[in-house]
């Protein structure tokens, strides 16, 4: 996706120019509207635009001044300045400024296809460039921030290394071959003179299949890019998801390296007893909940994913499964849900994976990893605009249950909202619509037809009993809440159905 920011003081203006750009397609999304150029410069780093569209005069900052700030801070970043044709003097400005292009308004709707499809070859490249110079700091043990990370590598799962030695040569066919073998939207990155003058190839794969870098690893091998082929020259890592850690598992590879080329292998496979017994438990959940957990999100049944996810994960528990392998499998099954639920804006370059990851270390249990999982679904995407199987009116009967029946059980709106997986706003929304009220004064009302079910039974009970059985740490607002409902007092009560 190539992402882009408007910036211009006329509403109705990006109102036109963002449909123009969403009828265009091909992966151009426009990800944030700006009326000022203040307004832009502060959510840059928030939105992370490839490419920004901008007005040349606008009140306080002017176009031209954005562009300079623009590429003194971003150079990542491809500015266009709009202009009006009587401004092609502050258009030239602008190109001075450094400014990639202009338009001419009104904007004419092939020209700006066609400025866009050539600019989207300079953005991956401007991508690639800035992702290289980060692996570059990375390998020699720099400093990078995890801004930096989170902006320029949160678009790939896994992450492989591979460390040719330098008796290897790396041809222009060598290179075609791994842009066929990879999947789109992977990608790799060449980084030669490092380790002792060797050449790091860093993959950025969608996938967790492994046999993919060992394809191009044989390959590179069976082609004679290789000078001594009983020796080793390639050197793959294990799968690790931090692209930070690219600097310690290089170092680990060259020691390992080391010991596996005096025995005369060609290639090394960095691989032990865990990683097998993990790729065989991953397949397991594959085989058992995969197929269940697609047709549960491609039905929006919400409820039975979530029912699917709690039997995926009592399974990890009873194999014992390492984290890794969970952190695995929640990832994959959030990129699915991703697939079927709208994001929210707010979180559209969220770094879900490090976030997954922070769960799976923080549950104390397996239940409380459901628990946490779920809420962090419904925090991110937009589960309550579907369309999901069950019907309110379902839903409602079935939250009616459960109230009625823990009603003398410490229960509120969170933990009912976790149960049954929902949002509050959809609880409230479900509420009004059958019980013309709140949560709160629905739960409040049971309570009290309740007690007043509980007195006619035992009526000895202790009025502070019956409160605190029922979960008023109050009795005064306990009398106070039943005489609103009943117009007795709970002692009036007593004595009315006194027998």
């Amino acid at each position: 996706m190539i992402r882009i920011m408007l910036v211009d003081d006329e509403p109705i203006f990006i109102s036109d120019l963002k449909d123009k750009i969403n009828s265009i397609g091909n992966g151009f999304k426009v990800i944030y509207e700006a009326y000022d150029a203040q307004d832009a410069m502060r959510n840059i780093k928030i939105y992370q635009p490839d490419i920004i569209f901008t007005d040349i005069k606008m009140p306080g900052i002017n176009g031209i001044c954005l562009i300079k700030e623009i590429k003194k801070q971003y150079s990542h970043i491809i500015p266009i300045i709009l202009s009006g044709y009587h401004d092609f003097d502050l258009a030239r400005d602008a190109l001075r400024a450094n400014a990639d292009d202009y338009l001419v308004k009104p904007i004419n709707e092939q020209q700006l296809k066609n400025i866009l499809i050539n600019k989207s070859t300079k953005v991956l490249e401007l991508r690639k460039n800035t992702q290289a110079e980060l692996l570059t700091r990375i390998v020699n043990d720099k400093i990078v921030s995890i801004n930096e990370i989170v902006t320029h590598f949160n678009k790939f799962s896994y992450y492989f290394a591979l460390q040719i030695s330098p008796s290897m040569s790396i041809s222009e066919n060598n290179i075609s071959e791994i842009d066929s073998i990879l999947s789109k939207n992977e990608t790799y990155w060449i980084l030669n003179q490092f380790l002792n003058d060797s050449t790091l190839i860093v993959f950025g794969l969608n996938q967790s299949n492994k046999s993919v870098i060992q394809t191009i690893s044989h390959k590179f091998v069976n082609h004679g890019c290789v000078a001594d082929k009983n020796h080793t020259t390639i050197s793959l890592s294990p799968i690790f998801h931090d692209i930070r850690k690219l600097h310690d598992i290089i170092k680990k590879m060259m020691d390992e390296k080391d010991v596996y080329e005096a025995l005369g292998q060609s290639i090394v496979i960095f691989d032990n007893n865990q990683v097998a017994n993990c790729k065989e438990l991953y397949n397991k959940l594959q085989t058992e909940y995969k197929e269940k957990i697609q047709n549960a999100l491609w039905t929006h049944n919400w409820h039975s994913f979530c029912d699917l996810v709690a039997q995926a994960l009592e399974f990890c528990q009873r194999e014992k499964s390492p984290k890794i392998l969970i952190k695995k499998f929640l990832f994959r099954i959030t990129i699915s849900v991703e697939k079927n639920y709208a994001i929210y804006p707010q979180y559209t370059e969220f770094n879900i994976e490090n976030h997954i990851e922070k769960i799976v270390e923080s549950a104390k249990d397996y239940k409380s990893l459901v628990s946490q999982y779920s809420e962090f679904l419904l925090k991110i995407f937009c589960i309550d605009d579907e369309n999901n199987m069950i019907s309110d009116e379902e839903l409602m009967s079935s939250i009616d249950s459960y109230l009625k029946e823990n009603l003398t059980k410490k229960i509120n709106v969170e933990t009912v909202c976790k149960h049954f997986f929902i949002s509050q706003p959809k609880m409230n929304r479900i509420f009004k619509k059958y019980k013309n009220s709140s949560f709160i004064e629905y739960l409040t009302f049971l309570k009290i037809e309740e007690a007043k079910s509980i007195i006619q039974s035992q009526p000895n009970i202790s009025i502070n009993h019956l409160a605190s059985v029922l979960g008023f740490t109050d009795n005064l607002y306990f009398s106070k809440v039943f005489k609103k409902i009943t117009s007795l007092s709970p002692t009036q009560y007593k004595k009315y159905y006194k027998p």
